[in-house]
């Protein structure tokens, strides 16, 4: 919602683009970036915008209040929602114009190259000047004159402004180029107001000049052994005119085609055979051309004769009168490039009257950078310009602006004083430093200006906490992870300067088990994991920067269980049970349960064979009997017991059950072995069935079938 529904402004026509006319918004430029401002309506010439943001309206264009005096301006503000639709608003701003002595003539015609030819009388017409100025009155009556320092070859009429040379004008030796400054003044008061426009003057080079030969009057001989093809002579001419190209032709003395001349390089050849010429004498008549002019021709008189020893001598020679042609166009070239090769051609007249805007704004002692707090307050002073202008009256009056740089409209220049000022809010997290274009102008016209690229640079304070780049984290890492496992590196930011934006890293959390590295985040494994110990860690990290600021986030690390123990059996290696042989068959025998810390639940089977006689629980690891036993049959019986759990991979464990059965007639004695240990040695490439040791046990019982004894193997894992 705006504050007013109509707010209004007035600014001077004289302001320079991006002069501040009002704020629309209520918020301080750079609070906020929500909602966004435009100008919906109103503004059609482009004559102002507005900072999308902090909804500053500047100056976009040049004002003239005799063009227009008021600007009904329509401002909209929206704001995204994201449950409703777009929200937008508007409200009225009235600007007005305040008029100021402004207009100058400006010179309109000629646009672009004027051209003269050369060698005209005096008094030629060159162009006409036409300058207009937009004042009434004697401040839109307009005179002309030259403003040239040096003396031209041109005059301007005063009222009609028609330009027209004094004198011929020669392309070949004077300058070829003249650059005219003409001034256009008006008759208004207080001050005269003038301007000037460069007009070029090309002279147009005119082909006024014949070709001339450099060397004439040629006589000699040629030899009549001349072979066929030899080069007799080198015509040579100069045009005094620039860019012409010149040709040569015979024009008499050879109907018979006896020489060839080349119209290009100017080389006379022979083509007959002259001991067949029964002439003494052969005169060719050339000339040359440069299109349009034909040079005096000239005679070449050879006398054909018989050399005695024609190979110490030329085939031919010819004896010419120098012109000295070479010698004269060599002055004229350097004449012209003498006339053409400077080029301060123009020097301004000292004005004549007050007006005239020979000088620009010149910037005193503006320094390349200056530094201001973040979190200024508005009005805070940034800097001064200074600046002077050595013309009087308009043309030395100078107003201050920012040009360019001022993103979000957070600085402000006043227009007469040129004092820069906070107008906002600055962060220098958002920006570090602002490149402001400061442009002081004159109101001379044309207007003249001078600009300084000033860097505002903003002071850190330590305004930022860290920030990580996540509140929590979540890892699984299984329990066998090697210890200086990096889990991850954690990130931190903060935006302020120096040390104040440098951030330490620690553990709030008490353990041993892992580590934080206190520059790089890291954090990683520091103790061996156990799953079946501490089975999810629960860390807080902390970082803090050089101001004392800090933050912190939540790290949750599960420790996933691997199967990286087997079942344990209580015995290690087997368990005797002794069973009477009338214990009714399903009798629990005996039970042979395992631990796995990994695994709770385990799987148990019978190994070796004995499935008909005993059967297992798989999941209680019972052992009962299956069938009736018989002691005369088999007194005894290994089991093998394996017990596997649920794990990936699925890890086991064996152990053996040695059940003996009890002789139920008065078998009380056991077999009693005559050693505890018995000790052999066996090669490693021994065959099956080799010797490996006996043994001896005995009985104490009197019956002789009690007293029987077997032997068995119970631990010999198949070898």
């Amino acid at each position: 919602v705006f504050t007013q529904e109509v707010y209004e402004a007035t600014v001077s026509e004289i302001a320079p683009v991006g002069t501040r006319v009002v704020q629309v918004g209520s918020w301080l430029p750079g609070a906020q970036r929500r909602i966004e401002f435009s100008i919906v309506a109103g503004n059609k010439g482009g004559q102002f915008r507005i900072d999308p943001f902090s909804g500053v309206i500047t100056t976009g264009a040049t004002l003239d209040a005799e063009t227009r005096t008021d600007y009904t301006l329509t401002v909209g503000a929206t704001s995204p929602s994201v449950i409703l639709p777009l929200q937008q608003t508007s409200a009225k701003v009235i600007v007005r114009v305040l008029d100021a002595n402004d207009n100058t003539p400006m010179i309109v015609a000629p646009q672009g190259v004027v051209r003269v030819d050369e060698h005209q009388p005096a008094g030629t017409w060159v162009t006409k000047v036409r300058a207009q100025d937009y004042d009434s009155g004697e401040n839109g009556y307009v005179s002309y004159s030259l403003a040239n320092a040096d003396d031209v070859p041109f005059t301007v009429d005063h009222f009609t402004g028609e330009v027209s040379t004094t004198r011929a004008l020669d392309y070949e030796t004077e300058r070829r180029t003249w650059r005219l400054l003409v001034r256009a003044s008006d008759w208004g008061s207080p001050y005269r107001r003038q301007s000037e426009k460069v007009i070029t003057v090309h002279v147009e080079d005119v082909n006024d000049n014949r070709p001339q030969f450099e060397r004439i009057d040629c006589t000699g001989f040629i030899d009549r052994l001349t072979p066929l093809g030899s080069e007799v002579f080198t015509l040579s001419a100069v045009d005094f005119d620039q860019g012409n190209i010149i040709s040569y032709r015979i024009v008499g003395g050879n109907d018979d085609r006896c020489f060839g001349l080349d119209s290009t390089t100017g080389v006379l050849t022979l083509a007959c055979d002259l001991q067949d010429l029964m002439v003494s004498e052969r005169i060719l008549n050339v000339t040359a051309t440069d299109g349009q002019h034909f040079a005096d021709t000239l005679a070449l008189r050879l006398q054909l004769v018989r050399q005695q020893n024609p190979s110490a001598h030329s085939w031919t020679v010819l004896d010419c009168r120098e012109m000295g042609v070479a010698q004269r166009l060599a002055e004229q070239l350097s004449r012209a490039e003498k006339s053409n090769r400077q080029d301060d051609l123009i020097s301004l007249l000292t004005p004549p009257m007050t007006g005239l805007n020979a000088h620009g704004p010149e910037l005193l002692h503006v320094p390349l950078e200056v530094r201001v707090r973040e979190n200024s307050d508005p009005g805070t002073l940034v800097l001064k310009i200074e600046a002077q202008d050595d013309d009087s009256g308009y043309p030395g009056h100078l107003v201050y602006v920012i040009s360019s740089g001022n993103e979000e409209s957070v600085f402000m220049m006043d227009l007469e004083t040129g004092a820069l000022t906070v107008a906002g809010l600055l962060d220098r997290e958002k920006v570090a430093r602002y490149n402001l274009n400061l442009t002081v102008y004159d109101l001379g016209k044309p207007q003249r200006s001078a600009s300084r690229l000033v860097v505002v640079t903003l002071v850190d304070e330590n305004d930022n906490a860290p920030n990580f780049d996540k509140p929590a984290y979540s890892f699984f890492l299984p329990e066998n992870v090697a210890n200086g496992t990096s889990v991850y590196e954690l990130r931190a930011q903060d935006p302020d300067e120096g040390t104040n934006g440098v951030v330490t890293y620690s553990l709030a959390t008490d353990t041993k088990d892992f580590r934080l590295d206190p520059v790089n985040g890291r954090l990683s494994v520091a103790w061996p994991l156990d799953h079946e110990t501490h089975d999810v860690y629960e860390l807080r990290v902390v970082a803090t920067d050089g101001g004392a600021r800090s933050a912190h986030a939540y790290v949750t690390i599960q420790v996933a269980n691997i199967n990286d123990c087997p079942p344990v059996f209580p015995t290690e290696r087997s368990t005797a049970v002794r069973v009477p042989e009338d214990l009714p068959v399903g009798a629990l025998v005996t039970l042979v349960t395992a631990h796995d810390p990994d695994s709770p639940r385990l799987r148990y089977t019978l190994m070796g064979g004995h499935e008909g006689i005993f059967e297992l629980d798989a999941d209680t690891a019972a052992l009962r009997l299956a069938a009736k036993l018989d002691y005369e049959t088999r007194p005894a019986y290994n089991i093998t017991v394996r017990a596997t759990d649920d794990g990936t991979p699925p890890l086991s464990a064996s152990t053996h059950v040695i059940v003996q059965v009890v002789d139920v007639d008065e078998n009380v004695h056991a077999p009693v072995f005559m050693k505890d240990v018995e000790q052999a040695q066996v090669l490693e490439s021994a065959p099956p069935h080799t010797l490996v040791a006996t043994f001896s046990a005995v009985d104490g019982d009197h019956n002789p079938a009690d007293a029987a004894i077997t032997y068995s193997l119970v631990g010999s894992e198949g070898r």
